[in-house]
């Protein structure tokens, strides 16, 4: 819609780590949506800040090695749990939180080692749509 501007986004992430992510990124969606779910061994959970109550859902689900399964996995499904989250701005509580750590000389939760890491990931990001931009197309 507008130069220079991507309206949809689709990246997979893989850090050294090992943790991976999967984002798909919309200015121009008209279902406004800001959730994740995250996939562990053991469990599962999803986060929906759209909602107005069970934004945070807990799934005890996951998988099992059995030496009696010849090395396959055994999927588990247990419980559901969804704590009560509260409904306060977020970007709101962290500026409070951060302007109450500078106060009382606490450490924030967010600090500039967490910030340089973020800015790190965006720009890496940036630079790979740019490249892509850049990729001629297959077949055109």
């Amino acid at each position: 819609m507008r130069p220079g501007v991507e309206d949809v986004v689709f990246c997979f992430l893989r850090f050294p780590s090992g943790i991976s992510a999967h984002l798909h990124l919309s200015w121009l969606d008209p279902h406004k949506e800001r959730r994740f779910t995250i996939v562990g061994s053991k469990r599962m959970a999803t986060f929906n800040d759209m909602a107005h109550e069970g934004k945070l859902t807990l799934y005890d689900k996951g998988f099992d090695d059995s030496p009696r399964s010849y090395g396959e996995y055994i999927t588990r499904s247990g419980d559901i749990f969804s704590p009560r989250i509260s409904n306060s701005e977020p970007l709101r509580l962290e500026c409070e939180h951060f302007i109450a750590a500078i106060r009382n000389g606490a450490q924030p939760r967010s600090d500039g080692q967490s910030g340089l890491r973020v800015v790190r990931v965006l720009e890496r990001l940036q630079e790979e749509l740019e490249r892509t931009r850049r990729a001629p197309v297959a077949g055109s």
